[in-house]
């Protein structure tokens, strides 16, 4: 990562009666000293501002995307209309980008060289506070700025997961440490107030492609309730609506993940027609797919676009809820559920009360207590502003073993014995998807029920979270993530085919990494896994690239290599010259603190 002087030109002024000089010779003279003078005085100001409080950087490559960009694509979607960002640090004359893949609904989109907004844009300009770990300490998920451990000229930028004195384990996408003293590794949970940034988007309802819309593909939203032969839930024309009538019994509507495969994309769209496969699949798994790490090349690397390797569990929704009371007898249910391992996590709201309970299993798996380990509390409870008939934008969430509720942007605190209560509990390490005929498991791993109520649900979003390999794809033609050797389509068959979750070895079969930390030693990884240089892969264990230059390096980041914390994105780039476009128009969205 580059680094670049900031420095703000100051601009003397004079007074309201300087020109009614009798001569320009003393004003002109008085306007250049002053001019002169406030140079001086930005110059030293520039100085002193970079060199102890803060500076300026350009992102170069794209290992903390999406947090933040390198050089690369910022496109449009012509199907669902999208906006992502493509990775183009790569890229040449001789080796272009063709093609990028959308997160939303996987329509592979062709490059225009002619499209001034297809070419690339230069990576995010950050600042960086260089004086905050002189009376801090560098806290966990910081992103921080240090100094490459092979080459301390070269400036790196990644997230900080490991602090001094501890044992990490990577596995299962999570992060788990293990200090000093301590005989368990616990997993490491990223704080609730940063997850919204760090997640990653999986569906829209309000990006649904009018053209799979037309051909009659089916909708990612369906009614799941068994108990009635009609369906109780009822879906808009543009998928973006779910309507609910009041029932005495909880209807459900579940998330099934249909995604369009390119063969499919092309009966769609060029063809006009509905596959045929697409009435045979019931859904898949979510993947770790990083539309980052989407970019098609005219010479194609082995891993382009095929970073959808491994499932992923921690999941969650947002949407707006529109409850009708009206017509409850005074026990109106709002159920939210979300399902990892075959594990229920189930959130129901009392819409007379506004009192919310969460279950796992039925209380089967209890949270933890306050030391960390089970204390057999099967119930939380919380008080929630729901209460009646109104409108509420949700958002549940099941990351990294915790269970977090929003209501209207705010996160609700749930209360054990009458202490609050984080939501945390502990599963197995190693979860693997579930399905059976009487249980869709992770088949259906989302949903949102009614009893006793009218509802409609709009606005609906999918979220995962970030996945941590446990090897990186760089200099790698696989993930690594697996001791059995699976191929990228036996990998994605097998997350297609929900007969055989129970069967294969594939998820029973990860790797476990270790990484050993000393005194003031700390363990940085990227945002964007499969593709980050990052600590996992400095060591002679993990393959290192260094390596290659006959160069060893330990797997952290000594305290003395740390620059500081990054905090802004205070330029990203500005829109070229084109349709819709105004030229020299900053990326105004992309503006602003970095979580």
């Amino acid at each position: 990562m580059s680094s670049k002087n900031k420095s703000k030109k100051i601009t003397g002024k004079t007074g309201k009666n300087a020109g009614q000089q009798n001569s320009p010779a003393p004003q002109n003279s008085a306007l250049s000293r002053e001019a002169i003078e406030a140079l001086l005085v930005a110059i030293l100001l520039a100085l002193l501002f970079r060199g102890f409080e803060a500076e300026a950087f350009i992102i170069p490559t794209g290992s903390m995307a999406p947090t933040l960009s390198g050089r690369h694509k910022d496109v449009y979607c012509p199907q669902c209309e999208w906006q992502y960002r493509v990775g183009a640090a790569g890229e040449s004359p001789l080796n272009p980008i063709v093609s990028a893949t959308c997160p939303m609904c996987r329509f592979r989109m062709e490059m225009d060289p002619k499209n001034a907004n297809h070419s690339s844009f230069n990576g995010d300009r950050i600042l960086v506070n260089k004086y905050v770990y002189q009376f801090s300490e560098p806290k966990r998920w910081d992103v921080i700025v240090f100094k490459c451990p092979s080459n301390p000229k070269q400036n790196y930028i990644k997230r900080l997961v490991g602090l001094p004195n501890e044992a990490l384990k990577v596995v299962g996408g999570d992060v788990y440490a293990k200090a000093d003293g301590e005989t368990k590794y616990r997993k490491l949970r990223k704080p609730a107030k940063k997850l919204p940034y760090i997640m990653h988007e999986v569906h829209d309802t309000r990006h649904v492609p009018e053209q799979l819309i037309k051909v009659g593909w089916p909708s990612r939203w369906q009614d799941r309730s068994s108990s009635n032969a009609e369906q109780a839930w009822s879906v808009s024309e543009d998928q973006n609506e779910c309507v609910l009538a009041a029932s005495t019994d909880t209807q459900w509507l579940g998330y099934r993940h249909l995604v369009p495969t390119d063969r499919e994309w092309i009966a769609v769209n060029e063809e006009g027609r509905l596959p045929a496969s697409a009435m045979q699949r019931q859904g898949s798994l979510i993947s770790d797919f990083y539309e980052y790490n989407s970019a098609g090349y005219t010479r194609p690397r082995p891993t382009a676009g095929k970073d959808s390797w491994h499932w992923v569990g921690d999941l969650a929704c947002e949407a707006i809820v529109d409850i009708d009371s009206s017509k409850s007898d005074g026990s109106g249910t709002l159920s939210l559920r979300l399902v990892e391992g075959g594990l229920d996590h189930v959130f129901e709201i009392d819409v007379e009360t506004g009192v919310a309970t969460i279950t796992i299993e039925g209380g089967q798996l209890p949270f933890d207590g306050a030391d960390g380990q089970s204390a057999g509390i099967e119930t939380l409870t919380a008080n929630t502003p729901i209460k009646g008939s109104g409108s509420y934008r949700l958002m549940w969430a099941n990351v990294d073993d915790q269970l977090i509720l929003w209501v209207n942007r705010k996160q609700i605190t749930f209360e054990a014995d009458g202490k609050p209560h984080t939501g945390n509990f502990t599963t197995p390490p190693l979860l693997t998807p579930r399905w059976t005929p009487e249980d869709d498991g992770d088949l259906t791993p989302i949903a949102i029920g009614g009893k006793g109520l009218g509802l409609k649900v709009r606005n609906l979003r999918v979220l995962r979270d970030a996945y941590y390999a446990a090897l990186s794809h760089r200099g790698r033609s696989g993930s690594g993530e697996y001791t059995s050797r699976f191929g990228h389509k036996d990998v994605q068959d097998i997350f297609a085919s929900h007969q055989a979750w129970g069967e294969t070895p594939l998820f029973d079969s990860r790797n476990e990494v270790f990484f050993p930390l000393g005194v003031d030693e700390f363990f940085p990884m990227g945002d964007n896994s499969p593709f980050s240089l990052d600590a996992r892969l400095w060591s002679t264990q993990t393959n290192s690239l260094f390596l290659e230059d006959g160069i060893s390096v330990e797997p952290n980041v000594k305290r003395e290599m740390l620059i500081g914390k990054a905090f802004l994105v205070y330029w990203p780039h500005t829109w070229n010259p084109g349709k819709k476009r105004f030229p020299i128009f900053p990326n105004l969205d992309r503006m602003g603190f970095i979580r």
